[in-house]
């Protein structure tokens, strides 16, 4: 099995993000996350949408791109979540 370096990056903001997992990685929502307007992160990988709820994490396959964003909850049109950390596995 080969060696693995960690490179993690804190992701925030109101607008979606994009991220690239070449070598395949992680995004945890840490269980005290700042939320406003918004109950969870929405994640969506190859056409799939997920549900990450504070607390919660899930892996991501190699070569895979993932698009996280927030959905209002109330009439505003306002979201925004701040502590999602995606950790990346890249070759040392």
């Amino acid at each position: 099995m080969e060696d693995y370096d960690k490179v993690e990056e804190l992701v925030a903001g109101v607008r979606p993000v994009l991220r690239g997992f070449r070598y395949g990685g992680n995004i945890r929502l840490s269980k005290t996350p700042k939320l406003l307007n918004c109950d969870a992160l929405e994640v969506y990988v190859d056409a799939q949408r997920f549900t990450l709820y504070p607390g919660s994490d899930m892996e991501v396959q190699a070569g895979a791109t993932a698009r996280m964003e927030v959905e209002p909850t109330g009439r505003s049109s306002q979201a925004a979540i701040e502590s999602v950390l995606c950790t990346f596995y890249g070759k040392p």
